[in-house]
């Protein structure tokens, strides 16, 4: 019901509202309308609170008019209509195999904390962003199916209709392409194809939704272009492109871009646009998207629209300062075409055919006067190398974040696909000599290139995994001893280092936890048992308690690094690992730490009986940035002159980067527990000492705030 209603009413009302329009322009119009309704609910919805009945009220309505409404203009059916329905047809087995990818919920990190969070939210007429200004039409859309379900509690549908992005962007430009015979728009089917088999299509974000946006406001540029000379088509697509722009910029910050190039293309274009009245309601409803959600986001927001942005300059470093790694980063997807010609791929291995099929266009591009004449053509290239740069400088952590790029890329390789195949007819070449030429090149090829290429490939690659120094000392340690000896480890990346395979069995992959431990010391082995930490395993809360206090009981003595000896028979019992206070044992305080120069307090403590919770905030200095600073308790008993240094985790705290202006103080907050029978009986004074993690600076804040602890009384 909900998909009939957003995607196919507006579809039926058109096409039998308009039957002297095209199929193209019906098709895009009713796509705007979908997701421009999809907004407009999502709006009325949050501002005016109004109840889920409403709307699946208006639902079925729509549904029965437009049924209704098809049934009365059906005399005006022509011939052609068949050819679209077997479009469609085709266009849907095309996706059919993206079904595979949805799953009964959302589990992707991004789409579960962030996209569906929001839809989850707006679902309740609420929103809490983050910090940054993440445009929300994919939470609407998800918001709008649970509105209409009248439950948020099943994620299926808001999946599923996940699918329309895919099978709008190939299917339109088909049909463009059967209305105008113009090849560019089956070399956009064509080009955007391997995309919709990558993991993020269906997984819930926004960077492969973003895409595709993208991909149908070009493919309706470039059919507005092909039509310059006939007025009213030209503005019919110009209408559907500036309305699809906003919605682009509404789907991600990367949509921006094309917003930005669809203004462009309308000033380089202003000698054939009308600028009436509709002219100016279309770009009104354009802004209206932008506008209404940086509404929507400042009502709510509490930091700047940037806030992450030098965070992710930060882990963009060093690809961006890597040109080569940074193109290799790109390229790289998608990583196979989804139907693979076995024998070229038993022969090439992974033929990169984006970076080939860029190259051969530029090549044509540059040389072929036509191509070179072509504004769309020109725009593309220009955007694609700026684009570039910039995902390079602000986002290339993470290859997902150029997807979009590609759209700019595409349109130029499939314009330059166009003029060759034009080229090619008047060379009038006959297509045998391409079979030959073809068949001799693999001939050659499969006399030089085979499976042992592969191999050295892959070794190369698999070489780099993990440490080669640590796989080096664990074969020391595995050949002196005897055939018993097991190292646990969880740096699980050098297991998958060839230099470990001949010993592999002997190292045992293990996530540690309390249980893992129990597991590893337990040994029966004459030669003891090795325990390999990976480097992060340091800022988990069981190093700092368990790990910590193993090492403090020599239970477990050092080797080398994060590697670790636990002795012959050793047996430990449960009662060991059971709860309690996170102390440090390799923490002191400086002589030069400074004094009550940072701010913080104690919040009121919560008596649990067993153990104390207290929780409270801390920071150095208001321009500090909080991400870097360690916090940690001290309890101090003046009457036996004992200190303990206790662990703390983070926790949100809003409130104090609010009140104090600052959102790098968005997690000053700290929590931990005492467990009484860790401490002898008496007063205990709380201090709150902060560790800068780069400069190793200690500040230590004193309070107010004291324990007594009476071990089976309250404290």
């Amino acid at each position: 019901m909900a998909i009939f209603f957003l995607f196919v009413t507006p579809q039926l009302y058109f096409y039998n509202r308009y039957p002297k329009w095209s199929y193209g322009i019906v098709l895009i119009s009713g796509f705007c309308v979908s997701l421009s309704l999809v907004w407009l609910i999502t709006l009325t919805g949050y501002f005016l609170k109004i109840p889920n009945i409403v709307f699946i009220s208006l639902a079925w309505i729509s549904i029965i008019w437009s049924i209704w409404y098809t049934f009365i203009h059906r005399k005006q059916h022509t011939q052609s209509d068949y050819w679209y329905f077997i479009i469609w047809i085709i266009g849907f087995i095309i996706v059919l195999p993206l079904f595979n990818t949805v799953d009964t919920i959302f589990s992707d990190w991004d789409a579960l904390v962030s996209w569906n969070r929001w839809g989850l939210e707006l679902y309740a007429n609420k929103y809490h962003p983050i910090h940054a200004a993440y445009p929300i039409l994919l939470p609407a859309l998800y918001a709008t199916i649970y509105k209409l379900q009248n439950t948020n509690e099943i994620w299926f549908m808001a999946k599923t209709i996940l699918i329309i992005f895919p099978l709008l962007s190939f299917v339109y430009p088909l049909v463009l392409f059967k209305e105008s015979k113009n090849k560019v728009f089956l070399f956009i089917s064509l080009l955007i194809y391997p995309y919709y088999f990558m993991h993020n299509t269906m997984s819930g974000e926004a960077d492969v939704p973003v895409m595709l946006m993208g991909m149908i406001t070009l493919t309706t540029l470039f059919a507005a272009e092909i039509h310059l000379n006939n007025t009213q088509k030209f503005h019919q697509f110009l209408y559907a492109l500036i309305v699809l722009s906003g919605l682009t910029f509404l789907t991600k910050q990367s949509g921006g871009a094309f917003f930005i190039f669809v203004l462009l293309y309308v000033v380089l274009r202003r000698k054939y646009i009308q600028f009436d009245r509709k002219f100016f309601f279309f770009y009104g409803v354009a802004f209206f998207f932008i506008i209404s959600f940086w509404i929507l986001y400042h009502l709510n927001a509490f930091i700047g629209t940037t806030g992450n942005l030098p965070l992710l300059i930060e882990l963009s470093h060093y690809t961006f300062t890597h040109k080569l790694y940074m193109l290799k980063k790109f390229f790289i997807y998608p990583h196979t075409v989804p139907i693979e010609f076995q024998p070229i791929h038993k022969i090439f291995g992974q033929i990169w055919i984006t970076p080939t099929l860029l190259s051969l266009s530029f090549i044509f591009f540059l040389f072929y006067k036509k191509a070179r004449k072509n504004l769309v053509a020109w725009m593309s290239l220009i955007f694609l190398i700026i684009d570039f740069f910039l995902w390079g400088k602000y986002a290339s952590y993470a290859e997902r974040n150029s997807f979009w790029i590609r759209d700019f890329l595409i349109l130029f390789v499939a314009i330059n696909g166009n003029y060759f195949t034009q080229w090619w007819q008047t060379k009038k070449i006959p297509m045998s000599y391409i079979a030959i030429l073809s068949f001799l090149v693999l001939l050659v090829a499969s006399l030089f290139i085979n499976d042992k290429h592969l191999y050295t490939m892959q070794k190369q690659q698999q070489d780099k995994l993990g440490s080669i120094s640590k796989a080096k000392t664990w074969e020391s340690l595995i050949k002196s001893a005897s055939p018993c000896l097991k190292i646990y480890t969880n740096d699980f990346a050098t297991l998958f280092n060839p230099y470990v395979k001949p010993f592999r069995d002997k190292l045992v992959r293990v996530e540690f936890s309390k249980r893992t431990l129990l597991q590893a010391l337990n040994n029966s082995c004459s030669d003891g048992v090795y325990l390999d930490f990976r480097g992060s395993t340091k800022t988990y809360s069981v190093w700092k308690g368990d790990i910590q206090r193993l090492i403090l009981d020599k239970y477990i003595s050092h080797v080398k690094d994060l590697l670790y000896y636990v002795k012959p028979n050793f047996k430990i019992s449960k009662e060991y690992f059971s709860n309690k206070t996170l102390l440090l044992h390799n923490i002191h305080l400086q002589k030069k730490a400074i004094f009550n120069k940072s701010q913080g307090t104690i919040d009121p403590m919560i008596d649990r009986g067993n153990y104390i919770y207290l929780h409270g905030w801390a920071f150095i200095d208001k321009q500090h940035n909080d991400a870097k600073v360690n916090k940690i308790l001290l309890l101090q008993n003046e009457q036996n002159n004992k200190t303990y240094f206790i662990a703390t985790a983070k926790r949100h705290r809003k409130d104090v980067a609010v009140h104090f202006k600052n959102p790098q103080l968005e997690w000053c907050g700290f929590y931990t527990r005492i467990y009484k029978e860790d401490f002898e009986n008496g007063t205990y004074t709380l201090k709150i000492l902060l560790e800068d993690a780069i400069t190793g600076k200690q500040y230590l804040k004193t309070t107010s705030t004291s324990i007594i602890i009476k071990k089976g009384h309250n404290g």
